[in-house]
């Protein structure tokens, strides 16, 4: 087996790449918000989104919530 050096910014590259590929859904919401990923093909997983915490993200499938107050 050969090894292959590569250069660090060619992984990055990669990532990067395989993040743009991943399409994931985001939500703005107007108020502060606590529920449950709407997703039902991966476990519960509670989300709160709140003034001090103006994002949160589904661990299971990476749906994003946003609060955003100029909606």
């Amino acid at each position: 087996m050969t090894f292959v050096w590569r250069h660090p910014s060619y992984y990055a590259n990669l990532r990067k790449i395989r993040m743009q590929q991943i399409k994931k859904e985001t939500v703005y919401i107007k108020q502060p918000w606590t529920g449950y990923c709407d997703n039902d093909e991966h476990p519960m997983f509670t989300i709160s989104v709140t003034e001090e915490k103006p994002s949160a993200v589904c661990y299971y499938c990476s749906k994003t919530w946003k609060l955003k107050k100029d909606v």
